[in-house]
């Protein structure tokens, strides 16, 4: 539990007033169980608990895991892919980090912590989100026929890294980071040709085409990902279909995708959040938010281009 101990200090910067929750679908419970043990290690009062794998953001939680996200100051949360999505847009996360806590998803099994790793990949975030935030416009491209156009004005970015050391910092470990801004409802226009992956869905295997315009998706083309992707939309309420986020991944250190949460994190690639973006600072409310992900993007903010084909085109 090494690894764990020093993830618990370095990125969550452990005190000995912290008090530690942390919360695990059944197929990760050993991977939990060292966070548990590497807490008590480090003299914190502990408690844990368990969630259904089939649980939805509109199901009733246990009652543990309230008391559990209600009351520690750091909170991790050992669990599978579409939980990163279903809490990282819960009310009850939302709520602990209102009143203060940290909270940390641990996407994948934790191998060998590098701590320089994750200073770099924090600053790249930082300067992304400080690039997006200083934006009007940005228009993103890409060489399959993207062509999309959002309005950034007055909009800041928010910045994801693997330092949640403050209150009210969530995010998620170990290497995973982004920097993401919620443009004006209504303005993105364009179309995404996706070729990456449909966060629910999975890794697609020929790209797929998304029409937009007033700020929300149009026309899904007919390719079974695309109305699945479609489906798990029509399973929300709100601005179902609303252009949400314009997210830019981070993480130098991985390039290959497997049709996952994760995929969100490689650098040179792009996001398009769907559906609710009050957590990010924007107006869109809607009880769910899915992303469609590109690789290697080229993306232009005001008159400077960020990105050319997935790589920096100025220096940050």
């Amino acid at each position: 539990m090494e690894n764990e101990k020093l993830m618990l200090q370095s990125c969550m910067g452990i005190k000995a007033s912290d008090t530690l929750f942390v919360m695990y679908v059944p197929g990760r419970e050993s991977e939990a169980q060292r966070f548990v043990e590497a807490g008590k290690a480090l003299g914190l009062p502990v408690s844990s608990a368990s969630i259904a794998e089939t649980t939805q953001k509109s199901d009733r939680l246990p009652d543990q895991v309230l008391t559990g996200f209600g009351s520690a100051s750091v909170i991790l949360l050992v669990v599978s892919p579409i939980h990163n999505q279903v809490f990282g847009h819960h009310p009850v996360k939302d709520k602990a980090v209102e009143r203060g806590a940290r909270v940390g998803f641990v996407t994948t099994p934790i191998g060998t912590y590098d701590p320089k790793k994750t200073e770099r990949i924090a600053h790249v975030s930082k300067a992304m989100g400080q690039r997006l935030s200083e934006a009007k416009e940005a228009f993103l491209i890409s060489a399959l026929g993207t062509e999309l156009w959002l309005d950034l004005t007055e909009r800041k970015a928010v910045v994801f890294t693997n330092f949640l050391r403050n209150p009210g910092d969530w995010g998620a470990l170990p290497d995973y980071a982004e920097a993401a801004i919620p443009p004006i409802e209504g303005s993105a226009k364009g179309k995404l040709i996706a070729d990456g992956t449909l966060i629910g869905v999975g890794l697609l295997p020929t790209p797929v085409r998304f029409d937009i315009s007033e700020g929300k998706i149009t026309r899904f083309d007919m390719s079974k990902e695309a109305l699945a992707f479609k489906s798990l939309l029509e399973k929300g309420e709100g601005e179902i279909f609303g252009i949400a986020e314009l997210g830019l991944g981070v993480n130098e250190f991985v390039t290959e995708f497997d049709g996952g949460f994760e995929d969100k994190k490689i650098f040179g690639g792009a996001h398009i959040g769907v559906g609710g973006n009050l957590d990010l600072g924007g107006k869109q409310p809607s009880t769910v938010h899915l992303d469609i992900i590109l690789r290697k993007v080229s993306l232009k903010l005001d008159k400077k281009w960020l990105l050319e084909e997935g790589k920096l085109a100025q220096k940050i």
